[in-house]
């Protein structure tokens, strides 16, 4: 079983994770992965929900996503175990500048810049038309927004059940539209601040996985959902019958299956990521 562990806590995960991106840039696999979310995000499964956000099935289908990506992964790297690294963006909001983690040196993802700087500099990146652009990775770090704190995880956490109709940003309560960013008068904005605080192609939604630290936000994003489910195991989700086209329980999440995995992905299959053959090596160090 694959475990994934914290990006700056496991270097050689780390670097691995660089070198299978690349890899996947190079033959072009990884820019697959950037046309799905351009065309979940384009995709109208009702009015105000698309097919990967603003409803309840913004987490089932990155996680599935995550998934397809580290399956792909572990074929290029040659190693069935290898896990997904995360970023825990709330230790680096515990920093007195979030912009020094190391996360952003040279030697990992790189920092901010029009093209940035380390190992994803003058990669030309696929544009909101689904084409090869001229464009490079841009960063512009903390300019905008904040990093959601342990606290803020942790004012989340007691949010039951995982979500409530209408199912949208609309929603008023529910564990989903909160982590997702939505639900705003409870804690900070969550996921969405994240990609706001990184700038650049993450806080385009459409193109936001040009950025490789894409897939580390979201093993965050999905670890703090495991937590969640962890710690409410009578809970389920939500709609099962009553919401969009592809945001029900037993639906297929838009655009898939998808190879390598050529899974026809729903909620339901993705709710247990034991199923799905992987772990987390620990959870947000909730005060």
């Amino acid at each position: 079983m694959a475990v994934r562990t914290n990006f700056l806590e496991n270097e050689a995960a780390a670097l691995d994770y660089i070198s299978g991106v690349k890899i996947l840039k190079q033959s072009g696999r990884y820019d697959n992965y950037i046309r799905l979310h351009l065309r979940a995000v384009q995709y109208e499964a009702a009015p105000g929900i698309n097919g990967a956000h603003m409803g309840a099935a913004f987490l089932p289908w990155h996680r599935a996503m995550l998934h397809a990506f580290e399956i792909d992964l572990q074929r290029v790297l040659d190693d069935a175990d290898f896990g997904l690294p995360y970023w825990d963006w709330s230790a680096d909001a515990e920093l007195p500048d979030p912009t020094t983690s190391a996360i952003w040196s040279d030697s990992y993802m790189g920092g901010s810049g029009d093209p940035i700087d380390g190992p994803f500099t003058n990669w030309q990146t696929v544009n909101e038309s689904g084409r090869i652009s001229t464009n490079n990775i841009e960063r512009d770090l903390g300019a905008s927004s904040s990093l959601p704190t342990y606290a803020s995880i942790a004012a989340i956490l007691g949010n039951e059940p995982y979500d409530v109709s209408p199912y949208s940003t609309q929603s008023k309560y529910g564990f989903r539209n909160a982590l997702e960013g939505f639900l705003i008068t409870q804690a900070s904005a969550m996921h969405n601040a994240v990609h706001d605080w990184i700038g650049g192609q993450m806080s385009s939604p459409p193109v936001a996985p040009n950025d490789p630290v894409f897939f580390l936000l979201h093993a965050n994003v999905d670890r703090i959902w495991a937590l969640w489910q962890s710690q409410h195991p009578s809970q389920t989700y939500f709609p099962v019958v009553d919401g969009a086209p592809t945001q029900r329980l037993e639906d297929v999440l838009f655009g898939y299956p998808i190879q390598p995995t050529n899974f026809a992905y729903t909620p339901a299959s993705v709710w247990s990521i034991s199923t799905l053959g992987y772990s987390y090596d620990n959870y947000p160090a909730i005060s």
